[in-house]
């Protein structure tokens, strides 16, 4: 399999492989994440503290930008440990909208799986921006199996 950097559509914007090579060079020191694998076919999400990413408690993020649009990042606030207040990036899995064909179900448009390092990009208030990358297998479901089904 080859790791995707731009994105997971091939019809996606220049846009994001406009970021992808406005950030080759950032990427390689940047921070990388891995996601594990995400369902193409359902909402997931991950969240990031900023401490994590290099920036302060207090940071003044004022847009955040992905290279994939299966990926949508956003600030948070979340409850901390020891009633504290901490903030993160929290990054949204957004499943692709699929055509069905009622004769395939939803197997009609499957994709193949792919791995993807998304690019995220955290712009500041003092006109700085941060970069981190998300590593995911983006896939698709084959079986559910339930745990009265599995057999030891």
């Amino acid at each position: 399999m080859v790791l995707s950097i731009a994105g997971c559509n091939q019809s996606h914007s220049i846009e994001a492989f406009s970021i992808a090579s406005d950030l080759a060079s950032h990427s390689k020191a940047s921070p990388t994440f891995d996601a594990g694998f995400v369902l193409s076919d359902r909402p997931g999400y991950n969240c990031i503290p900023l401490d994590r990413i290099g920036l302060p408690p207090d940071a003044q993020i004022v847009r955040l930008e992905s290279s994939c649009e299966c990926v949508k990042p956003r600030c948070v606030t979340y409850a901390a440990p020891g009633s504290q207040r901490a903030r993160g990036i929290l990054v949204d899995f957004v499943p692709e909208d699929r055509d069905t064909d009622p004769e395939k179900g939803s197997q009609a448009t499957q994709h193949p799986p792919m791995l993807l390092g998304v690019i995220v990009q955290v712009h500041l208030a003092d006109g700085t921006r941060r970069v981190f990358n998300v590593d995911l297998l983006h896939t698709t479901l084959l079986e559910n199996t339930s745990s009265a089904e599995v057999s030891p």
